[in-house]
């Protein structure tokens, strides 16, 4: 459950990064719906391309803190990745952990002694 409810957190927190800057920089700078999603999408990746500068002081403020906060997201959203291979792996679902490698050689050891007996 509470797993269930990290993964809504991030979710919810992007949609609202995204959202909030595309509707932010439509209205105060004055963009194209397109123009104002590009710039919130590339500004929140921190690719920067710079092919789109908010004019106004508010509208840079908002860039900056859209960054930090683009940072975090994208941090949570990689630890929930890392955590959910590194659980498969342990567990061995999917056939690539340790559980099923070490099935395989135990396999493996008992086919060897009945040959050999």
């Amino acid at each position: 459950m509470r797993r269930l409810f990290q993964r809504s957190l991030i979710v919810s927190l992007g949609i609202c990064l995204l959202g909030g800057g595309t509707i932010f920089f439509h209205y105060w700078e004055g963009w194209a719906w397109v123009d104002a999603w590009l710039f919130t999408v590339v500004t929140v990746s921190t690719v920067g391309y710079g092919n789109l500068v908010p004019a106004t002081t508010v509208g840079k403020l908002v860039a900056s803190g859209m960054i930090i906060a683009g940072i975090g997201v994208f941090a949570l959203l990689g630890n929930e990745v890392a955590e959910r291979l590194v659980h498969r792996r342990e567990t061995g679902v999917g056939g690539n952990g340790p559980s099923s490698e070490h099935s395989a050689q135990g396999n493996t050891e008992a086919i060897t002694e009945s040959g050999e007996s």
